[in-house]
């Protein structure tokens, strides 16, 4: 028989007022933090527009290159320092460039959740877009009115496909780096991330609505607003965020089927004999 799992301490309200606090008592090192990664996101989209420009007629999508080669690891050690801040460390400001220190598999990593993320959604605009080829095809056009609910359904549904999926994979490379001991294969630290948020999904993906408004609202008074409070307060949201997810794992456990490993001696787990790596940062 399984064991329970812990239970996760995490509500959207209760995350915002610690993160306001967290920001408040490391603010400056935040704001270091959001002016350095503002400025590299913005090289980073210019680079993205240039390279563009110079090969457009190469199908590759250079935003989302340059996200998973330039701007995911940055964000991967922005998110791990807001963790390290919401247990109480103090980390430098180097330390938001870890995600680079394992650059190739946290570029791995967010390759294969950006590609589960895209299947995701392919899954659900390609049957509407098959539909529109078909009535193409037949000689007609699908009447506006139904053309626009379709299309709105389907953004719907995308919107909440992309929000699910985001919220479920958001901890794989913060799980593979934040580590004490041996670092897991890339696929465990996915499947952890997927476990661990599996029950408070709804909430992630709320959570993952209101990080979205305050970007939204800070950058609308412009790169000084985004600057001086919208990331300081993300990264602090993030931090917090992270840290309830991961106290969830307060005791050791498989990473394929949950039994509690903590009694077992064994180099794999005794229920169902995979996963010879466990989760070993918590409590240290």
């Amino acid at each position: 028989m399984l064991p329970e799992r812990p239970q996760t301490r995490l509500a959207g309200t209760g995350v915002l007022s610690d993160a306001w606090r967290l920001m408040a008592d490391n603010y400056v090192l935040l704001l270091s933090v959001a002016a350095v990664a503002v400025g590299i996101t913005v090289a980073s989209a210019v680079v993205s527009f240039g390279l563009e420009k110079a090969h457009a007629a190469l199908s590759i999508s250079w935003d989302l290159l340059t996200y998973i080669l330039i701007d995911a690891p940055l964000l991967t050690g922005i998110t791990l320092m807001g963790l390290r801040l919401a247990r109480g460390e103090r980390p430098a400001l180097d330390a938001m460039f870890d995600g680079f220190r394992a650059y190739g598999p946290v570029v791995l990593i967010n390759f294969i959740t950006s590609l589960i993320v895209v299947l995701g959604l392919a899954a659900v605009f390609l049957p509407f877009g098959g539909l529109i080829g078909l009535a193409a095809l037949g000689g007609g056009r699908p009447p506006v009115l139904l053309f626009t609910l379709g299309f709105g359904i389907a953004m719907l549904l995308g919107l909440g496909v992309y929000l699910f999926l985001t919220a479920r994979l958001f901890l794989a490379d913060v799980l593979y780096l934040d580590q004490t001991g041996p670092r897991p294969d890339l696929m465990d630290a996915i499947k952890l991330s997927w476990r661990i948020t599996g029950p408070v999904t709804l909430t992630l993906v709320l959570l993952g609505l209101l990080a979205s408004f305050i970007a939204l609202g800070t950058m609308l008074m412009l790169v000084i607003g985004l600057i001086l409070l919208g990331m300081p307060l993300l990264v602090a949201m993030f931090g917090i965020t992270a840290r309830r997810m991961i106290e969830s794992l307060d005791r050791p456990v498989c990473n394929h089927c949950g039994f509690d490993t903590s009694a077992s001696t064994q180099p794999r787990c005794p229920e169902c004999g995979r996963s010879p790596w466990r989760y070993t940062r918590v409590g240290v």
